[in-house]
């Protein structure tokens, strides 16, 4: 990933683009494919470029985008945008919101505070006036799903969509082993005891910078108790009869369909 001149910017205007302005993506009307010529976007009154980069064959750009209605494009979630994205779509929607939004994030130093500066042809950044180098950030995250027969956990937290439950998921702790965190998050948000745990997958997911382990593990023991704080409810659900889940595209999606 490297940081093109705006000078340059014209050299790549056939390449494949994904316009990225925070957690939302540059979507063609028509086609709903939110891979596009760079000249596309840059010749478009309505959207201003701020950045470009270079991935490989792919060109993420970050932009933003003025109030009047555009019937050619349009911008999406990036999250609703993985429902019905093939997984090379999936892919680039996750690596640029992830650098985008971390490159955005990240303009100073945390050791010294002076700027931070793009180096060619590589993904991190130096400090100018003490040299530290950083990276693009993960946070490593759980997420599990809890049999019992023909049902499952899931959960909701006062954030989620209407209606909508997933499951249960939380931070590792430093010095905590993925596993001991599945045990952990389990006890603390609703309760309960899990035993054979199962390593499924992994995940990068931008919002804002986790990287998601996937797991399946086994009821216990224990009756469901939620904080109603962190977790607003949570419910054994038949996996014949489940609520609304998680977008397409999502990790947490694909552990609940491959039980």
């Amino acid at each position: 990933m490297r940081l093109i001149e705006s000078t340059q910017w014209i050299n790549y205007k056939n390449h494949n683009t994904l316009f990225v302005k925070g957690y939302d993506v540059l979507v063609d009307t028509q086609s709903l494919s939110p891979i596009m010529p760079l000249s596309h976007g840059l010749g478009h009154k309505q959207i201003t470029v701020h950045d470009v980069h270079v991935d490989h064959d792919m060109v993420f750009a970050r932009a933003s985008y003025s109030d009047y209605e555009c019937k050619n494009t349009h911008w999406v979630s990036a999250k609703k945008l993985l429902n019905h994205a093939n997984d090379q779509v999936v892919h680039h929607v996750l690596r640029g919101v992830h650098y985008l939004g971390w490159d955005a994030r990240h303009q100073f130093c945390s050791q010294c505070g002076a700027r931070l500066e793009k180096q060619k042809d590589l993904f991190e950044k130096k400090c100018v006036q003490c040299e530290r180098l950083f990276y693009p950030n993960l946070a490593p995250a759980i997420a599990v799903a809890i049999r019992r027969g023909d049902s499952i956990v899931l959960a909701r937290g006062p954030y989620f969509p209407k209606g909508q439950y997933s499951v249960l998921a939380g931070f590792v702790d430093p010095g905590e082993s993925a596993e001991a965190a599945v045990h952990r998050e389990v006890k603390e948000e609703v309760g309960l005891e899990v035993t054979n745990i199962q390593y499924v997958g992994t995940q990068s997911w931008p919002f804002p910078g986790s990287f998601m382990i996937a797991f399946t593990a086994d009821y216990a023991g224990g009756e469901i108790c939620v904080d109603g704080v962190e977790i607003e409810d949570a419910q054994w659900f038949e996996l014949s009869d489940l609520p609304d889940l998680p977008v397409r595209g999502s990790l947490s999606r694909r552990l609940i369909e491959g039980l």
